[in-house]
């Protein structure tokens, strides 16, 4: 069974993000109950066609992939990742945020990375964000990937 809850452990109505909890029903030995696996979803409208089930409109993200900003807000971050590789050309990049105020910037290029490029790759991601985070620009030999496996373009260690 899946739910999407509020802060107060409320059903969210459709239209208002929230926690994905799960709750297994077969498994007798050790069940999972409102178990949270870190995502955050959207529950939709009834589907027109008769059926009652609970619908999901729109899966938001992983609790790991939010930017916290200093007054407490939480939300996925928001930037144009195709102004960054304007800048940095057949590159990956990778944003961290490390503390409620930093933010480093992890570019894996062949080329050096020019204090223009970094001024404004800071510039791009500050107004992006519309706050002024310390941004670190770093040159990376590789970025790392999750436990699963996957690349993440932004990822929080808070």
């Amino acid at each position: 069974m899946v739910e999407i809850l509020d802060d107060n452990n409320q059903p969210c109505p459709p239209g208002t993000m929230g926690r994905v909890v799960v709750t297994t029903l077969q498994n007798y030995i050790m069940p999972l109950i409102r178990y949270e696996i870190g995502d955050y979803a959207v529950p939709g409208e009834g589907c027109d066609c008769g059926i009652t089930l609970p619908v999901i409109k729109h899966i938001a993200g992983r609790t790991r992939n939010l930017l916290t900003y200093p007054d407490g807000r939480k939300t996925w971050p928001s930037y144009n990742p195709m102004a960054l590789m304007e800048i940095f050309p057949l590159s990956r990049f990778q944003l961290e945020q490390t503390a409620v105020n930093d933010i480093t910037f992890r570019v894996m290029t062949e080329a050096e990375i020019s204090s223009d490029d970094k001024q404004q790759a800071i510039k791009i991601i500050q107004d992006a964000m519309q706050h002024p985070f310390n941004i670190t620009v770093e040159k990376a030999d590789d970025l790392p990937r999750s436990a699963g496996g996957k690349y993440e373009e932004f990822k929080s260690v808070l």
